[in-house]
């Protein structure tokens, strides 16, 4: 199955690389695809495409190179039964509204987009300390299901500082199987609704867990405690919006760019992610959690 992967201006290309990777290893066959190929089609998309991914990146030049035709495009490919999945930028991307580094003079924005899968707001980022100019800002994040009990750990958030999370988070690999799946973040949102029914069609198949820190957003999160993963019915089609980054594995990470604590994580909880990932495409083919 033929799945499109959006590869343009904004895109991280370590992003795409692991995206491509993740769509291999389940079979599928990934096409990439500029802003041109979208507004214009091509060959193969949409026609020939069960999915469409967007990565990781900046959401700003998606915006600015698919306003209008490219995202009528794209919204009309995932009503007519193809599926949408947003990861991190592509996340923000897929939302009504962007909030992002409010309050930041350099790097605030606050926005409507045109896709509007999820009708509420991406908030981000939803840990502290990203940079667009290095990987300071990256953490390996617990979630839970709304389903399961908190899981109470002291591994609910790993970051890239000597002296670890806020509230003194360690990797503990001989619990690392009885806890919370935990992936790769950086710079993603969790999903705001804003006082309306914006969760009438949308399910939360994973939160941020917020049991052992003192990070927990504000009150209205999509499922109470901040939605990291959401998936939602658009017409005939299905979108998912991922805060987090689990298409990202430890083998992914390069020795010099990325910190001991985060490395060590990414490779005790390296197996786990492949649960989150199963949920998602489940979701996308229809299923749910």
């Amino acid at each position: 199955m033929l799945v499109g992967v959006y590869n343009d201006e904004g895109t991280s290309p370590w992003c795409v690389e692991c995206t491509v990777a993740t769509l291999q290893s389940r079979g599928f066959t990934p096409l990439l695809l500029s802003a041109t190929d979208i507004v214009n089609g091509t060959d193969d998309f949409p026609e020939k495409c069960t999915g469409l991914v967007f990565p990781g990146g900046r959401d700003t030049p998606y915006h600015e190179k698919l306003h209008g035709q490219g995202n009528a495009n794209i919204r009309q490919f995932v009503e007519k039964g193809g599926w949408y999945l947003g990861i991190c930028a592509g996340g923000y991307y897929g939302s009504a509204h962007i909030e992002f580094c409010k309050g930041d003079p350099t790097m605030e924005i606050q926005a409507d987009r045109e896709l509007g899968f999820f009708r509420g707001t991406a908030v981000g980022p939803r840990y502290p300390g990203y940079s667009y100019q290095d990987n300071t800002g990256e953490h390996v994040v617990a979630l839970v299901t709304p389903h399961s009990t908190t899981v109470t750990s002291s591994t609910d958030t790993v970051d890239s500082t000597e002296h670890g999370a806020a509230n003194g988070a360690r990797v503990n690999p001989a619990g690392a199987h009885n806890s919370a799946p935990h992936v790769y973040f950086n710079g993603g949102c969790w999903f705001r609704t804003d006082g309306t029914d914006q969760l009438s069609s949308c399910e939360v198949l994973w939160q941020y867990n917020t049991s052992n820190n003192n990070r927990t957003p504000p009150s209205g999160g999509a499922g109470g405690s901040g939605a990291a993963v959401i998936g939602m019915t658009v017409g005939q089609g299905r979108a998912v919006l991922s805060g987090v980054h689990p298409e990202i594995g430890f083998k992914d990470l390069d020795n010099t760019l990325h910190s001991e604590k985060v490395k060590q994580a990414m490779k005790v909880f390296d197996s786990e992610r492949q649960i989150v990932l199963d949920s998602i495409f489940d979701f996308l083919a229809g299923g749910c959690l």
